[in-house]
């Protein structure tokens, strides 16, 4: 019926949100990485910072940490607005799609993706801050950035190849490994990952791949 139609849909627009959440993601490391040291360069302060009577690396890190908390503010402020807008949706499906799911696994499998994008979002803010580093103004800092935002998008999009899924080198990707995680979380969940109907009717039971997201 009408539910069975929105479950075959469901796994395709699922993958299509984790990439757009991972692009908005890396978009949040952006301003952060330009501002961090090519600001920094143009507003002329980058060199009291680097006569500070500190070790270099406390200076590293300070700007590391600030990028990667924006990114995760970013992170929180999309993934809410996602959870808002599906529990919206929701209401307007057929009242058969949501039977069987329960809440203690969706919290567990949003925790668990939450925690793979918050790796993709330190691996964001490093690689914005080291692209951005060569920069010498704000704006040469901007035009560098933006293809490597693309590149990001394309990457995420990895995972959604089909036939990628169970290839070993996946995981070792970056952006496509976290989206694979986050993807093997909400399918094994969803109920249309891997799993086979048991044959006395109940409830299938579905194992769930984890590879490691660098």
């Amino acid at each position: 019926g009408s539910a069975a139609a929105v479950r075959d849909i469901l796994p395709a627009v699922t993958a299509a949100v984790l990439v757009l959440l991972a692009l908005l993601t890396a978009t949040g490391a952006f301003y952060p990485a330009i501002d961090a040291i090519a600001g920094e360069k143009e507003r002329g302060t980058i060199e009291t910072l680097l006569i500070a009577p500190c070790p270099m690396l406390d200076v590293v890190t300070g700007k590391f940490l600030a990028v990667f908390a924006v990114t995760l503010a970013t992170l929180a402020a999309n993934a809410i607005s996602i959870v808002l807008t599906s529990t919206v949706l929701g209401r307007f499906l057929p009242g058969g799609f949501a039977s069987g799911l329960r809440a203690g696994d969706l919290a567990a499998c949003g925790l668990l993706t939450l925690i793979a994008y918050a790796g993709l979002a330190a691996v964001a803010s490093a690689l914005c801050l080291t692209v951005t580093a060569a920069a010498k103004s704000a704006k040469e800092a901007q035009n560098t950035l933006t293809p490597v935002v693309m590149l990001i998008a394309a990457l995420a999009g990895v995972a959604l190849v089909p036939g990628v899924e169970g290839r070993l080198w996946l995981p070792a990707v970056p952006f496509a490994g976290h989206v694979a995680v986050a993807k093997s979380m909400l399918s094994t969940f969803g109920g249309w990952g891997h799993g086979s109907q048991t044959v006395d009717g109940a409830a299938p039971q579905f194992t769930l791949e984890l590879p490691v997201a660098l």
